[in-house]
């Protein structure tokens, strides 16, 4: 064992417009999100950034690369899970169904198990990548809320349906397992 310890800043995307494909882009409220992660965050000392490809992810941690001066690394493992193809009728209660069956889903739509072996298999790279320090990740609510139940069951559906647009969590881990999650954000200025 070593204390090889590695700090994530994951970060689930601002508030976004809704369209009905994974393009949508920031809302102005979002964007305004986004550059209050950024000031808030400058001062840390940044190893990477690393994103998911959907463009909400990415332009919520664009202020902060720009302000830290990195590139950000985009991993398809960190994009958010497809729960159908299309439109669910009733997505909270979809969205329950999912986080009380691992492995169900919906026509065209990943299991809950295939969506977070995506994702820890994205986490395991980025582990793999950086022994210790602090990275940022900007991803989505559900596959972090998953990731995280993976790792602690304490986090479940009811966290997962009171995380915000955005939220932050410093996510610390030893020898690539879960030490300590910390909520950061806090919306007022």
């Amino acid at each position: 064992m070593s204390d090889a310890r590695l700090e994530i800043l994951m970060v689930r995307h601002a508030h976004a417009e809704w369209v009905p494909d994974e393009s949508r882009p920031l809302s102005p409220r979002g964007r305004r999100d986004a550059e209050t992660i950024a000031r808030r965050l400058a001062g840390t000392p940044l190893d990477a950034i690393y994103s998911s490809p959907y463009p909400r992810a990415l332009q919520t941690v664009e202020p902060l690369a720009e302000r830290v001066g990195l590139e950000i690394a985009v991993l398809d493992g960190l994009r958010e899970r497809t729960l159908a193809d299309g439109a669910v009728d009733d997505f909270p209660a979809a969205m329950r169904a999912c986080w009380d069956d691992l492995e169900l889903s919906f026509p065209g739509g990943e299991t809950s198990v295939a969506a977070l072996g995506r994702f820890s298999r994205a986490v395991d790279r980025i582990v793999a990548g950086h022994a210790s320090g602090t990275v940022a990740v900007a991803t989505h609510g559900n596959i972090l809320g998953l990731w995280l139940q993976d790792q602690d069951s304490a986090y479940d559906y009811h966290f997962w349906s009171r995380m915000t647009w955005p939220d932050l969590y410093r996510v610390a881990l030893a020898d690539g397992r879960l030490v300590e999650v910390e909520r950061l954000w806090d919306a007022s200025p």
